[in-house]
């Protein structure tokens, strides 16, 4: 349970930079809670349908762990084409996240339309299979699985709520260690973001 506010610095065409604050005061990690910092924060380039370009890195105390709205995006991936509810369609992602470099597939369908508020959103669900390849400063491979979905505005493409699941394994390579042993990093991670 945290809070995620992003502000938009900048806007040029169909993307955006924008700040990251990640409130951290909730949070707890490996069964402990955070005490400090309270929060953390990052900066990010993203395009207006939501999908993110690049970003920066958050950092929870004595972890490097990537700040996986990157890696996520706000969204599924947007169709190129019109669709109506019951049509899929996938694609390839590829990201970079300060030193590490995420790609893989995605396939997303819309499900359906449904009201949140006053608008009629249409409901897009989405998986992304992903392999990460890790740089400095802990270099290594992994692999990141997303379930999402998503609620937009079809006539301001507008998100509205999204959730994800993330699961993510990560190996250190051999010279990437830590006291003498080998870093896993495995785990996963849940959003609930809603517009405000």
């Amino acid at each position: 349970d945290g809070i995620l506010t992003l502000r938009t610095r900048s806007l040029d065409g169909d993307r955006a930079k924008l700040r990251a604050i990640l409130d951290l005061s909730t949070f707890v990690l490996n069964d402990r809670p955070i005490t400090h910092p309270n929060s953390t924060r990052a900066g990010l380039e993203m395009r207006t349908d939501g999908r993110i370009l690049s970003g920066g890195n958050l950092f929870f105390p004595g972890l490097r762990q990537a700040f996986l709205v990157a890696a996520t995006g706000l969204s599924p991936d947007l169709a190129a084409r019109p669709v109506v509810p019951g049509d899929t369609w996938t694609d390839s992602l590829r990201i970079r996240v300060d030193t590490d470099l995420l790609h893989g597939d995605t396939r997303s369908e819309l499900l359906r339309y449904e009201d949140v508020g006053e608008v009629r959103a249409a409901v897009v669900h989405g998986t992304k299979d992903l392999t990460i390849k890790g740089g400095r400063p802990l270099p290594g491979t992994g692999s990141m699985k997303i379930d999402q979905t998503a609620w937009l505005d079809p006539e301001t493409g507008t998100i509205l709520r999204m959730t994800a699941t993330v699961q993510v394994t990560y190996h250190s390579r051999p010279q990437a260690r830590l006291g003498g042993r080998r870093i896993l990093i495995e785990g996963m991670d849940r959003y609930e973001l809603t517009a405000v």
